[in-house]
């Protein structure tokens, strides 16, 4: 098993990463979003490809779209949440 953690967008490093690790699908343990401009690219890749585990940024992002009230108002766009919806 492939475990890859704090990916944060970083679409092309990932793939980089996964040219370096054997061939099973991998397992990413959160925080794939936020921080930059290809966060959609890479939650469509573990989407069709692997599988995820949440953390607080895909938790924060969640609270936002169903405001559940979780996370103090706002939390997850100063937390570069922004960055995500552009990407979308």
């Amino acid at each position: 098993m492939n475990l890859i953690g704090d990916i944060q967008w970083n679409y092309r490093t990932l793939l980089a990463l996964l040219k370096q690790i054997p061939d099973d699908d991998p397992v990413s343990v959160g925080d794939i979003i936020d921080r930059g401009p290809r966060s959609l690219k890479v939650l469509e890749f573990f989407r069709n490809h692997g599988k995820e585990l949440l953390r607080n940024h895909e938790h924060m992002m969640f609270d936002y779209f169903c405001h559940s009230a979780n996370y103090m108002p706002g939390l997850w766009l100063m937390n570069s949440g922004d960055a995500t919806l552009n990407s979308f």
